[in-house]
């Protein structure tokens, strides 16, 4: 009696993880009738691959993120490069729905795994089966749409927190360190206007380029990223006018590279 019952505990369960490989196989071959060749399913219950293709840490995270912009991102309108002034009005940018093609949490995994792995569009277009135009003004919209919600949920650091999670070494030396911060330059293309052409000129470069106020936690963790600055603004200037400085506390200690001097601000 106790054999038979083993032998259907061990049946049982065969036929579990048979019926598990059916449900997959059945998944795998609708992606596959539908055309898409690259699918947010593959980041279910697979921490792995969501850290390659999103840096996320787990699948949890990802669809946790999805499920909290799935609302705003339905209502949101598409960017339209004829109407620029929509750029700064993020998640209102002409027509809801207008990548219904595709799901929320595969517009959002096609823009991360271009930004975890540096794809080109093209590239992103393929993977995912769908125009160029069109993953154009999806991952213009989705930015914009992105750079105002997350801010709601990454809050900059607080003094507390910065503590918490400092390395041994910035205690034992730097204990009052809040944030690390340096600038980075993004070439561009050379504008057709003297102003613009002269606006976004680096000396340091010797070339066009856009310029961006970086800072991190002693603990690595990016905190800050200012608004693009034409890269002739210098990095005194940049600091003082991204908005920084009013997010600190007196006794704050800012470490950065010596070139940049803004002890009297």
């Amino acid at each position: 009696m106790f054999i038979h019952q083993e032998c259907q505990r061990e049946t049982s369960g065969e036929w579990k993880t048979v019926e598990e490989l059916q449900q997959k196989v059945c998944k795998l071959e609708s992606i596959l009738l539908t055309g898409t060749a690259l699918d947010v399913i593959v980041l279910k219950d697979n921490n792995k691959l969501t850290r390659l293709y999103t840096g996320m840490s787990t699948c949890d995270s990802f669809f946790a993120i999805v499920e909290y912009l799935e609302p705003k991102a339905k209502e949101m309108i598409a960017w339209n490069s004829s109407k620029t002034k929509e750029l700064n009005v993020c998640g209102k940018l002409s027509g809801p729905r207008c990548f219904s093609s595709m799901s929320i949490a595969n517009q959002l995994f096609s823009v991360l795994i271009r930004l975890r792995l540096g794809l080109l569009a093209a590239d992103v277009c393929i993977r995912f089966k769908i125009s160029k135009s069109m993953y154009s003004r999806l991952f213009t919209t989705w930015i914009c749409f992105l750079s105002k919600e997350l801010r709601l949920i990454f809050p900059f650091p607080t003094r507390q927190q910065v503590n918490n999670w400092m390395p041994r070494s910035f205690k034992k030396h730097f204990p009052n360190t809040r944030i690390i911060i340096d600038c980075y330059e993004i070439e561009c293309q050379q504008p057709s206007g003297l102003v613009n052409s002269s606006v976004t000129y680096s000396q340091y470069k010797s070339r066009n380029t856009w310029k961006i106020l970086v800072g991190c936690t002693p603990s690595g963790l990016v905190s800050f990223v200012s608004e693009a600055w034409g890269g002739r603004i210098s990095d005194r200037e940049i600091t003082e006018r991204s908005g920084l400085l009013d997010m600190l506390n007196p006794g704050d200690m800012i470490m950065a590279d010596r070139g940049l001097t803004f002890r009297n601000l």
